[in-house]
């Protein structure tokens, strides 16, 4: 994880703007794995103690679906990197997360 992505995602900035981030993730072209698990992490810890709960960062959600679609397809070879998409996946679902079944159906085999 670069330094500048892990001081954004450490400050209250990322909850204000990570719809801009994760953008911009989606455009790299190298490994973002990493930073997408924390951004998931991050944002469901916020989901759940905060009162706007989940919807409070709808459209960021829409950006990390289909980076975790990305990197899960892009995982096949890494295991435990799948392990970790999969655990956030499922704690997505535990929050009922709009989109996150879609993940899993389209990961199903």
């Amino acid at each position: 994880m670069t330094d500048l992505a892990k001081h954004f995602l450490d400050s209250r900035a990322f909850y204000d703007d990570s719809f801009a981030f994760l953008n911009l993730l989606e455009e790299v072209q190298g490994n973002v794995a990493e930073l997408v698990i924390a951004s998931v992490e991050k944002l469901l810890a916020d989901a759940a103690t905060s009162a706007g709960g989940p919807e409070k960062h709808d459209m960021a959600w829409h950006h990390l679906h289909e980076l975790i679609n990305r990197e899960y397809a892009n995982s096949e070879q890494e295991p435990d990197l799948r392990k970790r998409l999969l655990d956030v996946v499922d704690r997505m679902l535990l929050l009922e997360l709009r989109g996150a079944e879609e993940i899993v159906k389209k990961h199903e085999r």
